[in-house]
């Protein structure tokens, strides 16, 4: 997603197509204009379509295979703005969009994707005031955690990290609520470690007195407690797990991908790589292609840039390929999604 432009003032609404190959990516050259600036994108389990969120609420989903792609085959407007999360389920029949706010307006709305990706509202609604990030559970997508909740102003409530279980809609509703921060949480995607035993929520928050941490959280049942925190992270963003345990935290103003590893249920960072300002990132899991990582970057000196990067073993990251994109605001890249 390219959401910036060279106006002062005018949002990007465009995505570019690019090929991901061992040695690195190709741009393809082709770009669509959603007119609608991309916040998150999530690929369809069969490859060929990828489900774009705008921050006002826009959902599209855009066909980017077949003849007459990239085209926009289905779209819907969400109500309100502060959109921030889009998970799809592995089955690729429902996808769950995230909205963060004030009011109880907010919190988790799922969708129903039929053939060749239409949407279809559900009217289940899971309302949660300032949620943020979901995740499924590996292997047992009838489960989730969400962050969010945690309101000091009245009703308050105290809690910020919540179970969620499956409804028989294909939404999600509470199961339980824990206390688990005392203060406020930045973060732009928190997940869960292959068995299920731990999630990373990074809080990149600088107003928080406890930012610049990664929490790890135990998972057990329905229960969750903080087990450790890993300090020194600042502005970290977005925690993202390989099925071999090897765990990615990108972290913006430092310009760090920060690599984690648990070892007798400790995490301890075991490389860093340096790039401008990574934020989003997206992991091959499955198939040839196993392992790469592609990751968004723009720095002062080097410009925007698509780096391809490769888990060859658990917390082994190398980098592979570094693609110059066009100078200039337009070509700034910002969400990136990869086909499964």
């Amino acid at each position: 997603g390219f959401p910036f432009s060279d106006e002062i003032g005018v949002d990007g609404t465009e995505i570019g197509l690019f090929a991901l190959t061992e040695d690195g990516l190709d741009p393809t050259g082709e770009r669509l204009d959603l007119m609608a600036r991309p916040k998150r994108a999530r690929f369809l389990p069969g490859g060929t379509h990828v489900l774009v969120l705008s921050e006002d609420g826009v959902l599209q989903t855009v066909q980017v295979e077949g003849e007459g792609a990239p085209a926009i085959v289905s779209s819907i407007a969400l109500d309100g703005v502060g959109w921030t999360d889009l998970v799809v389920d592995p089955d690729g029949q429902h996808v769950h969009a995230i909205r963060h706010d004030v009011t109880e307006a907010a919190g988790v709305f799922t969708l129903e994707v039929g053939c060749e990706g239409v949407l279809s509202p559900l009217p289940t609604h899971l309302g949660l005031r300032l949620a943020a990030s979901l995740a499924l559970v590996p292997g047992q997508p009838d489960r989730a955690l969400l962050l969010g909740g945690q309101a000091v102003f009245d009703p308050i409530d105290d809690n910020d990290t919540r179970w969620l279980k499956r409804t028989a809609d294909g939404g999600f509703a509470q199961a339980a609520a824990f206390d688990l921060w005392s203060d406020f949480v930045d973060t732009a995607g928190i997940d869960i470690s292959p068995d299920g035993r731990f999630a990373l929520v990074p809080n990149g928050s600088p107003l928080s007195d406890e930012g610049g941490q990664v929490m790890v959280v135990a998972l057990d049942g329905d229960t969750a407690r903080d087990a450790a925190r890993i300090e020194g992270m600042d502005d970290a963003r977005v925690a993202r797990f390989h099925p071999n345990g090897t765990a990615l935290v990108t972290r913006l103003e430092p310009g760090r991908v920060s690599v984690l590893l648990e070892d007798g249920g400790a995490f301890s960072v075991v490389d860093e790589l340096r790039y401008g300002l990574p934020e989003d990132l997206a992991i091959v899991t499955r198939g040839a292609l196993d392992g790469m990582v592609v990751l968004p970057a723009v720095s002062g000196s080097t410009g925007p840039q698509l780096i391809a990067l490769r888990i060859d073993g658990p917390g082994e990251v190398r980098e592979v390929a570094v693609l110059p994109l066009p100078s200039g605001g337009q070509n700034i890249p910002g969400t990136v999604a990869v086909a499964p």
